[in-house]
């Protein structure tokens, strides 16, 4: 039995550094700060704020439903190698609470930080879609360009 726990610790850890040389080569070959989001509304922001100092990764695929999205274990991978991982908020990506388990904390970005979900008149429930209106746009664009400054201090004119 022992030596079944010690075969996979020892698995476990072989997979660990390979996960982490494997992350370090890939951010070596390329100077843009890597980040990947959820949806597209994130991406897009993303990409007009970072320009050509970010390369950018949505992991949504088309036609997915963001509610109900379960990251498959390469897309955990992707995000854990990334510098930042943007998400709209915990009312729309519910699965990204499960990552804090695995995934720096610090990478963890949710762009909805400040904004108030309203309630639909006709019933009451809050409406995820925060990024349509333009003052809820403004403040997730904001958390975005925050977060890029902390990641690259030295590309400040974003």
């Amino acid at each position: 039995m022992k030596k079944i726990k010690l075969f996979f610790l020892l698995v476990f850890l072989l997979f660990s550094m390979t996960f982490i040389q494997s992350c370090t080569l890939e951010k070596k070959t390329n100077n843009k700060i890597q980040i990947v989001v959820s949806i597209f509304p994130i991406y897009d922001f993303v990409k007009q704020i970072g320009q050509n100092k970010v390369e950018v990764t949505l992991i949504l695929p088309p036609g997915g439903e963001p509610h109900s999205f379960l990251p498959k274990p390469k897309t955990i991978f992707i995000i854990g190698c990334a510098d930042l991982f943007i998400y709209t908020g915990d009312f729309l990506e519910t699965w990204v609470k499960k990552l804090s388990n695995i995934i720096d904390k610090e990478k963890i970005v949710n762009s909805s930080h400040g904004i108030e979900l309203l309630k639909n008149n006709d019933d009451k429930k809050t409406d995820p879609h925060i990024w349509i209106d333009p003052n809820n746009a403004i403040i997730m664009v904001r958390n975005i360009l925050e977060e890029l400054v902390k990641v690259s201090p030295e590309n400040l004119n974003f």
